[in-house]
């Protein structure tokens, strides 16, 4: 598995953000991970999903690969929103939309895993408060 990071590096890390479809699964994928500093997040989370999945890498497709940083920056929610605004998949009619949790993978050490678990249970409220009824 070619750049695979299993060891203490992941200390050293960001965390990513990126869509990720699998066409011999036929499905689709936000997923965060941990990308090891120094290193090009795409080709790294390409690699881990890659093992995960049982595909070759050439079975996938990866795009809006976002920093933490660039997610928080580009998101419609103020900063009042905390982590809430990491899982921004969009914007409809100036309100934000939000990654489906069934369809959220996350690939992160358990402290960031913990993070983004307890702003994902806030997922439904703010949604309910995101779209117009």
């Amino acid at each position: 598995m070619k750049g695979l990071v299993v060891s203490n590096h992941l200390w050293n890390s960001s965390l990513f953000r990126a869509v990720i479809g699998s066409r011999l699964h036929d499905c689709e994928f936000v997923v965060f991970f941990d990308c090891p500093l120094g290193t090009a997040p795409a080709a790294h989370v390409e690699d881990v999903v890659a093992h995960v999945w049982h595909v070759g890498i050439q079975d996938l497709d990866i795009y809006n690969v976002r920093s933490e940083r660039e997610l928080a920056e580009e998101a419609v929610s103020g900063a009042h929103a905390g982590d809430l605004r990491l899982f921004e998949t969009g914007c409809y009619r100036g309100r934000p939309t939000f990654a489906d949790p069934s369809r959220t993978l996350m690939l992160v050490r358990p402290s960031t895993q913990m993070r983004l678990a307890a702003a994902q249970i806030l997922l439904p409220q703010a949604a309910d408060e995101a779209v117009p009824a």
